[in-house]
């Protein structure tokens, strides 16, 4: 699960999203990918429709992997984010909460 803010952070996103493609779903790990948008006006489209667009893209490309894009018509705010992408997950679910900004790679998980 991640929270994704702004127009300033696209490329981050992008690069986020091809990660995630690389050492989750090339390497067939069965993850639910909760991402949760902020929108903060209605000049600040730049990160949802990315989403949309490579939401559309992977679920094409994976199908039976799960997706999820929560958006929010708010200011960015990390704890209202985590709080709605908690809710759309099962008290059973393990979950890993990332950060766009930062690398990863298919480690994380083994570790």
């Amino acid at each position: 699960m991640t929270t994704v803010a702004g127009e300033n952070k696209v490329d981050v996103l992008k690069r986020f999203l091809k990660d995630y493609e690389r050492e989750v779903l090339l390497k067939m790990n069965p993850v639910k990918l909760v991402v949760v948008a902020f929108q903060e006006n209605s000049q600040d489209t730049g990160v949802v429709n990315l989403l949309r667009t490579q939401v559309q893209f992977l679920e094409k490309e994976y199908p039976g992997f799960s997706f999820s894009v929560l958006e929010r018509q708010e200011k960015f705010s990390r704890g209202l984010g985590l709080t709605a992408g908690l809710n759309s997950c099962f008290d059973t679910d393990l979950i890993l909460i990332l950060d766009v900004d930062i690398s990863f790679t298919a480690k994380a998980f083994a570790e």
